[in-house]
């Protein structure tokens, strides 16, 4: 289990505030702008935590099999809404959990610096075997091999030899007999609070680039803010042709939507939508700057009638609808209203369109 302690001089060091069944102790005064500018942590007491260990996949530790172990950790925690915090050993993933709805009872908001209590202490250098330890609100029974973390167990009073004894049958771990410890030789270990921070906050490290980078960084900034005020006239003018191309680009996009879905539906179905010749009469109204004025399918195909400029060319329209693939057939007329052609066509099966055999 990896315990990487990051030694930091006081003044860049957190403000911890013990979290107790009993509440959030206070914050004293002296610390409040260490706690605006190096961050404020919140150390939950062991008498609100769970411990679990779970054995993760072998292989290496990429986001699926984080994921699939936080899954596992959220299952096993008792809590419907729990918190976690996870450390990575070689072959497991060592859980704390609490209740982030109580925690928030009691004034903690959604995204605090939340830190375990044991974890404020190393395990990594204690031998292997069975230890107790007390805390400030009770004692907690853990059990250390090859410098991991196997189990762990809080009492609010000292156990008695009796719960010491049930707690290391439930543990069920072997060791030799240089390393078996007896019941009687457990040794009392005095929990201590982090002298130094055990990670840099972000405020922390930006903090620390701008003592290195202080005069850069503004000179940058003062640029940026020049272009940006120099740009802000340019993105102006350019909103009301944005506003003015939004609708006919949305058009367009639908158009191309919904023309991928007829041909989807084309190739699952093995039918010719009866949408793909509207769509195809619609292209070809917009390709002469005209308009679809009616469409109706019927038994023996598709009937249309098409509004086109009066400087249309006949001819072009003629050629653009017997261009269609989804209809075969083609017939067209003048009606008897003004630059509107009558269009009559039955409908292509999949098999002539794609020009294979199916």
């Amino acid at each position: 289990m990896s315990n990487l302690t990051t030694r930091l001089p006081d003044f860049l060091r957190p403000v911890d505030r013990l979290v107790t069944p009993e509440g959030v102790a206070p914050r004293a005064s002296r610390d409040l702008l260490r706690a605006i500018v190096c961050g404020e942590r919140y150390v939950v007491s062991r008498s609100l935590l769970h411990f679990e260990r779970i054995e993760r996949p072998a292989g290496e530790l990429d986001q699926r099999i984080r994921n699939a172990v936080k899954l596992a950790a959220r299952t096993r925690a008792p809590y419907n809404n729990p918190g976690l915090d996870i450390h990575w050993s070689t072959r497991h993933a060592l859980v704390w959990s609490w209740d982030q709805d109580r925690l928030q009872q009691m004034g903690l908001k959604p995204g605090a610096w939340i830190r375990p209590e044991p974890m404020m202490t190393a395990y990594r250098d204690l031998e292997d075997g069975f230890h107790l330890r007390q805390l400030r609100d009770g004692y907690e029974g853990f059990v250390i091999q090859n410098q991991d973390l196997v189990a762990s167990r809080f009492w609010r009073h000292e156990p008695s030899v009796l719960d010491l004894e049930m707690f290391q049958r439930s543990c069920r771990t072997t060791h030799d007999d240089a390393s078996r410890q007896s019941l009687d030789s457990l040794s009392l270990l005095r929990a201590e609070t982090e002298k130094w921070a055990s990670r840099l906050t972000p405020l922390q490290i930006s903090l620390i680039g701008l003592l290195v980078l202080g005069v850069p960084l503004l000179y940058q900034a003062g640029i940026y803010l020049r272009l940006n005020l120099e740009l802000q006239g340019s993105r102006q003018e350019l909103t009301a042709v944005v506003q003015e191309s939004a609708t006919q680009f949305e058009a367009l996009r639908t158009y191309q939507n919904n023309l991928a879905q007829l041909e989807e539906y084309s190739d699952v179905l093995n039918l010719v939508h009866p949408l793909l010749p509207a769509a195809e009469l619609a292209e070809t109204a917009q390709t002469i700057g005209g308009e679809l004025s009616r469409f109706r399918v019927t038994q023996n195909g598709v009937e249309a009638e098409l509004r086109a400029p009066d400087s249309s060319d006949p001819a072009e329209i003629v050629r653009l609808v017997e261009a269609s693939q989804s209809m075969t057939g083609v017939s067209i007329s003048r009606t008897r209203a003004q630059n509107m052609w009558a269009i009559t066509a039955e409908l292509e099966t999949p098999a002539v369109i794609d020009g294979n055999s199916r």
